[in-house]
Formats: C-alpha cells, structure tokens, sequence
C-alpha cells in the first residue's frame, strides 16, 4: 500500500528535522595535526585571541609539563582551533611530553573522535616542528 503524498510529504520533513538536529552530537573520527599545550596555557591563549606563528613555536616543555598549567590536562591547536584532549589523550600527551627531546612547539597528530571541542583520543604522535 502506498503513502498518501501529504503524508510522505510529513514524514520526510519530520525525518530532516530530526537529522538536523540529532548531527551536532555526533562524534566525528579523524585525525588533526598542531600544537600541543597545556590546558592552562591553551585557555589563556583563546581568551586573548593569541596563537601567531612565534607563539605556537615558542610554548616552552617545562611549561607544559608543569603540574599548576597541566593540572586539567592538555589541548591541540590545530586548522585555527584549540580542540582539549580527554584524560586518556592528556596522559598520552604528558607521556609524550616526557621522553621528547624538544624543548618547545611540540608539533603533534592526534587520531580519535571529536565530540564539540574535545577529542576523545586513540592515538598521539609528536612530529618534527612545523613552520
């Protein structure tokens, strides 16, 4: 039996409506490349509008690991935005952080999932610094 036009015409617009607003919650995976700063340092850098080239070179690994700025973990700047990582991706930044023999703009890729502004990280890799 068919639908009645009027009727398909209904389910169609409340099936949109609904994928419209359910997309946003979605987790997308992928992978993003940039800087890698802790948390402290990250969120006064975005609330001052601050990440020129000079800047996102010069963030210095004693900082980063320093427990008063890591204390709420890490975040990427990357594509011109700061993205947090969750605890696991956090541990393996300070981790990373730890056996890398850069002393500052530690340039990384970070694969996992990205739910609004936080990646729920897979995997973290630290690559040669970016000009």
């Amino acid at each position: 039996m068919l639908m009645p036009r009027a009727s398909l015409k209904s389910f169609l617009i409340s099936t949109l409506i609904l994928a419209g607003t359910a997309t946003p919650g979605l987790a997308l995976d992928g992978r993003w490349a940039g800087f890698l700063f802790d948390r402290s340092c990250a969120d006064n850098a975005k609330a001052q509008g601050i990440a020129d080239a000079e800047f996102l070179h010069s963030h210095k690994k004693e900082c980063a690991l320093n427990e008063g700025c890591s204390k709420d973990g890490y975040a990427v700047y990357s594509k011109g935005k700061w993205l947090q990582l969750d605890k696991k991706g956090s541990e393996l930044a300070r981790k990373m952080l730890s056996s890398s023999s850069t002393k500052e703009g530690h340039f990384v890729v970070v694969s996992g999932s990205l739910d609004k502004d936080q990646i729920k990280v897979s995997s973290l890799k630290e690559l040669a610094q970016q000009n």
